[in-house]
């Protein structure tokens, strides 16, 4: 082990040596260039950017409002009456329709009970019973 200190020993002063000049290098050209370009960022947007993005906002600003105007006077008005519009038509559709439902239903059941039971199905369940067939179902009720 003792013939192997001096090669650590040595492999530790390259190292020592090596982390040196990494620090000298940070403090001597890194940190000044770095802090050289963020101070020149930073005064950048300050100076020209922050005031620009400020006259960006209160422009965006006017025209916001302009079309905050015309969406609430031109385009949700329209908008409103359309789905009114439909709203009534689907209304009046179904207030239709359940009057055809409503004067269909004294044919329908004139039909049922006349033509179908009291006729087809009365005629057919007496043939049926002479003959040994299924007898006709029960009409469905239209109430």
């Amino acid at each position: 082990m003792e013939d192997l200190k001096p090669f650590f020993s040595g492999f530790w002063d390259a190292i020592k040596y090596v982390g040196d000049k990494f620090v000298w290098l940070y403090d001597h050209a890194i940190k000044p260039v770095t802090g050289w370009i963020s101070d020149k960022v930073r005064a950048l947007y300050d100076r020209h950017l922050a005031p620009a993005f400020k006259d960006m906002r209160k422009d965006f600003g006017w025209v916001a409002d302009k079309l905050e105007w015309l969406y609430d006077h031109g385009v949700k008005p329209i908008t409103d009456d359309i789905a009114d519009a439909f709203g009534d038509m689907r209304d009046s559709i179904k207030e239709a329709w359940q009057s055809v439902v409503d004067h269909s239903k004294t044919p329908v059941n004139f039909i049922i009970k006349w033509v179908y039971t009291k006729g087809i199905k009365a005629v057919w369940d007496k043939v049926a019973g002479f003959v040994g067939l299924k007898k006709l179902p029960e009409a469905p009720k239209n109430s």
